[in-house]
C-alpha cells in the first residue's frame, strides 16, 4: 500500500510515519512542485555496503561536480551503485 502525503504532512507526523513504515506502509511524499520521493521501511540490514570515497570537489564552482549538474551526478552515482550491487548478487 502506498499512501500519498505532502512534505508538510510528513514533517508534522514524522514519528507516526516512521512507525507505520516499520509496519510495512509506504508513503509517496510529494513537494509543491510535483517532485516526489518514496519513504518505506527497509527492515534490519546487517551489512550495509560502504559508500565509495568521493573525489575532492572543493575547487569546483558551487552546485557543480565534474562539470555536471547535481541531478546528473546523482543519477550516475545511483546507476553505478546499482550496477555494483547487481554484480554482487
Amino acid at each position: 500500500m502506498i499512501i500519498p502525503i505532502t512534505v508538510e504532512e510528513a514533517e508534522e507526523n514524522l514519528e507516526f510515519c516512521l512507525a507505520l513504515c516499520n509496519r510495512g506502509v509506504t508513503f509517496k511524499i510529494t513537494r509543491e512542485d510535483g517532485k516526489s520521493v518514496i519513504m518505506t521501511g527497509v527492515g534490519n540490514i546487517p551489512d550495509v555496503p560502504s559508500v565509495p570515497d568521493m573525489p575532492d570537489m572543493s575547487g569546483l564552482p558551487p552546485g557543480m561536480a565534474g562539470g555536471l549538474q547535481p541531478e546528473a551526478d546523482v543519477r550516475n552515482f545511483v546507476n553505478e551503485s546499482l550496477a555494483e550491487m547487481h554484480q554482487e548478487l
